[in-house]
């Protein structure tokens, strides 16, 4: 019997009740133009497409493998991509996007790296260093972070660079503010007055090549060879070495050691050496060609005659003895003034110490330890010290005084005190001599044999000291 074909224009599948169902056996082919579905399609199985896939609403993956995006890609939770990821148009993703190979972010304009929350922040990271750079042509870093520092460059050189002890700079700094002591810079180039802070000027030439220096300026005769400069205390002076740029200028210490204290620029072959002197300057000097042994001269300071310099006045701690330091060795007279001392046990008593560089003198004292009413008197050989006020109650006030006669290490001593537990009826008196074994610059206050004293913030004490 004959097959016979025939068509079917429409079929409506309808039914009172259930679900209409076309079965077959087989697979079940839809061959037209187009297919129209008006409601929902819900496939159990695999749907496999060979041609294209149009939808003109939502279209919602559960689980997705590859996408290919010609537009917009909007990820409700992670993307994770395991290869490349190629996107030609916008994609937001709203989650964590992990690429498990490389990543590199290309744009002709501006890239910016956001964060939807101020605590949030952009976490860069890699084994080894994360490098920020142009590519292509020139081909080269702007900068580099790793574990051992961050280098910032400008025109492939390193110009500042990180380390485990700092920062290191290459070329100029540049800066509107500097903050701290500064006590830890090294190297920095000398300052340069204004010309308004410098009071007396000299200008500095050669004779004879590398004989003799000349000055001229306030006070000297040009045509001198190496004379004796004398200057002041408390004034500024300007040097200008116009000598020939062979001949450096120092001001150095009678044992030849460069001077550096309130000098600038110091040991210049040519331009300005300023030398601001102190009060406390020493009465002599020197200059020197540091480069010609016979291009020198004598420096004398005059000025500060009758000028006494006092120290702060010290509160005494309980537990310590207290020393003054800092006093000039071109000091002539001392003058040491006390109130309230006491003392750790009853039995000690002031006394004072003179010392050099090398410490304290411990002999060298010739003294006469005395108090009235009573005629009681000592000899002391070992310190200054007084007689007579170790009891437990006396807080002595008094003073000491030291001077000489001429620049020497032998001092003239003559003190008084009186124990405010007596009110002024005794009184403590010590005279005599002491060396200092040495140039004076510190004294020790203390009790006898060492003691510390025992009033914190009780006791008062200063020191002044006047040269000639």
């Amino acid at each position: 019997m004959a097959e016979k074909g025939f068509g079917v224009k429409e079929i409506n599948l309808i039914g009172a009740s259930g679900t209409p169902t076309i079965e077959s056996p087989n697979n079940l082919n839809l061959n037209a133009v187009n297919v129209a579905i008006s409601t929902n399609v819900s496939i159990g199985g695999t749907l496999s497409v060979t041609g294209n896939v149009s939808v003109g609403g939502t279209l919602t993956y559960e689980d997705v493998t590859n996408i290919d995006s010609v537009g917009v890609i909007t990820a409700r939770d992670h993307v994770v991509v395991g290869g490349g990821l190629s996107v030609v148009g916008i994609s937001t993703l709203s989650d964590i996007v992990k690429i498990m190979s490389g990543l590199e972010l290309q744009t002709n304009g501006t890239l910016d790296l956001l964060t939807s929350t101020s605590s949030s922040g952009i976490d860069i990271q890699s084994s080894s260093s994360v490098q920020i750079g142009q590519k292509g042509f020139p081909n080269q870093n702007y900068a580099t972070f790793s574990s051992s520092g961050v280098d910032l460059y400008y025109s492939g050189s390193t110009k500042l660079a990180t380390t485990n002890t700092g920062v290191t700079v290459t070329g100029t700094l540049a800066a509107t503010a500097v903050t701290g002591d500064g006590s830890g810079l090294s190297n920095l180039p000398a300052a340069t007055p204004t010309t308004s802070d410098i009071q007396v000027v000299y200008e500095i030439t050669n004779q004879t090549s590398f004989s003799y220096f000349r000055f001229a300026g306030n006070g000297v005769d040009s045509s001198a060879n190496n004379p004796d400069l004398f200057l002041e205390r408390g004034k500024k002076y300007r040097f200008i070495n116009n000598s020939g740029g062979s001949h450096p200028f120092q001001i150095q210490t009678t044992g030849g050691s460069a001077y550096s204290t309130g000098v600038t620029n110091n040991n210049a072959s040519s331009g300005n050496i300023d030398f601001a002197i102190r009060w406390d300057a020493p009465s002599q000097l020197k200059y020197q060609c540091t480069n010609h042994g016979s291009m020198q001269g004598n420096i004398y300071m005059t000025g500060g005659v009758g000028r006494w310099t006092q120290q702060s006045i010290v509160t005494l701690q309980s537990g310590s003895s207290h020393e003054f330091t800092g006093i000039p060795s071109e000091a002539n007279e001392i003058l040491i003034v006390f109130d309230g001392l006491s003392f750790a046990s009853a039995s000690n008593e002031p006394e004072f110490l003179l010392g050099n560089s090398g410490g304290y003198a411990t002999s060298g004292y010739i003294i006469s330890a005395s108090y009235e009413p009573g005629g009681s008197y000592t000899k002391r050989t070992t310190s200054i010290r007084f007689l007579g006020l170790g009891a437990a109650n006396y807080v002595p006030t008094g003073r000491l005084h030291l001077w000489r006669p001429v620049h020497n290490n032998n001092w003239w001593a003559e003190g008084i005190a009186y124990p405010w537990a007596t009110e002024g009826e005794y009184q403590h008196r010590v005279v005599g001599t002491a060396n200092s074994n040495g140039a004076l610059t510190k004294i020790k206050v203390q009790g006898s044999g060492g003691a510390n004293f025992d009033n914190t913030g009780n006791g008062k004490i200063q020191l002044s000291y006047l040269r000639y």
